[in-house]
């Protein structure tokens, strides 16, 4: 599993509720522009653009709340 995790060429990023990053593979990264070691400091609104930021933040609580979406 891991194997295809780290060898795919769509970028899969696992964060927790609070926006942290807890898992990320490198394709992820390269979409991102950051280096994995970069990603482990950074929020997903740490790497949002600011508009899409304000369209999606109501959703993502939504969904942390709710339990779905």
């Amino acid at each position: 599993l891991s194997s295809i995790y780290n060898q795919t060429s769509v970028g899969i990023s696992v964060r927790d509720l609070e926006g942290r990053l807890i898992l990320a593979n490198q394709r992820y990264a390269e979409i991102v522009g950051r280096s994995l070691e970069e990603l482990k400091h950074l929020s997903i609104r740490d790497i949002t653009y600011p508009d899409d930021w304000e369209k999606a933040h109501p959703l993502m609580q939504q969904v942390v709340h709710d339990g779905k979406h």
